[in-house]
């Protein structure tokens, strides 16, 4: 299973060619957070190569996409061709929301399951997103569809992995809210390795990871992504609770490839960088220093 495939340059420089190395060519599943370019395009771009089969599709419907003032020309430029190539491809598509599952992952070896749960966006996120979204413009309507991501939690043996998407609207912090105040979705929210949301720019505040609880932090970030000067002076509340992960946090911006491998058990969680490819242009400050979409 593939979740996101970042723009279509990144995924054609490290994705497509990471796969082939490990001689995957047929994937059960791609999954599409939302609709940002820097996550949809890459997918697009992985259909696109021909070397690759695919079984099925989830997303979550791109809801927003249907307010014209919400998705812009290369928002719905990224979902048209994206849409275009899972049915030219015969790829069955599958929408899905707090509460659904993935049912990917069987490992033969062990006869171990990996599990994947959608623990965000609910219904009534949606709808709360929606109406937001009809008094707001510019910038702020970008946040708005990164709150809609795709939250999901992976479960292999007895360890969690959390992929938050691009959630954490600043300001509101309306998924991590709502995950916190459902107890179905607080419940499952606990896990061994967390994928911060939005690039780890402007995380939620500290109830939040005190109930995620991870022991090792990622955070992503590549060269297709507006970057800024390093200037350190007020990073703010993000910076301050990414403090809360000394010793934890690993960033793409200074390792390059990281791994992540378990073997279901707690002591088998194992995370490691693979060389130096991060681009020159991209510096750690800038994951702060300007918010990506």
């Amino acid at each position: 299973m593939l979740v996101d495939g970042s723009g279509s340059y990144t995924a054609r420089t490290f994705v497509i060619p990471y796969l082939l190395q490990k001689g995957i060519t047929h994937l059960d599943a791609i999954v599409c957070t939302h609709e940002h370019w820097d996550h949809i395009d890459g997918l697009t771009a992985l259909l696109k190569d021909g070397r690759f089969t695919v079984d099925k599709a989830y997303d979550n419907g791109f809801p927003m996409a249907q307010n014209l003032h919400v998705a812009n020309s290369r928002e719905r430029a990224s979902i048209h061709a994206y849409l275009t190539q899972l049915n030219e491809r015969h790829i069955k598509r599958e929408i899905v929301k707090a509460g659904d599952a993935i049912n990917v992952g069987r490992d033969s070896a062990s006869q171990k399951d990996a599990t994947t749960f959608v623990l965000s966006p609910n219904t009534a996120l949606t709808a709360s997103l929606k109406k937001r979204v009809k008094d707001v413009k510019g910038e702020e309507n970008h946040a708005v569809i990164n709150e809609d991501s795709l939250v999901l939690r992976i479960g292999y043996g007895r360890t969690h992995f959390l992929l938050a998407g691009d959630t954490s609207l600043p300001g509101s912090k309306y998924a991590d809210a709502a995950m916190l105040r459902d107890p179905v979705q607080r419940a499952h929210l606990s896990a061994d390795v967390l994928k911060l949301g939005h690039h780890g720019f402007n995380t939620p505040d500290d109830a939040f990871y005190r109930v995620v609880r991870p022991r090792y932090v990622l955070i992503t970030f590549g060269p297709e992504l507006p970057t800024s000067k390093p200037h350190c002076e007020g990073l703010g509340k993000g910076a301050q609770n990414l403090s809360y992960f000394k010793g934890k946090l690993w960033s793409t911006c200074d390792k390059g490839t990281i791994i992540v491998t378990s073997d279901g058990t707690p002591n088998g969680i194992h995370v490691k960088n693979v060389g130096s490819n991060v681009p020159k242009e991209c510096c750690c400050h800038c994951v702060h220093a300007h918010a990506p979409r």
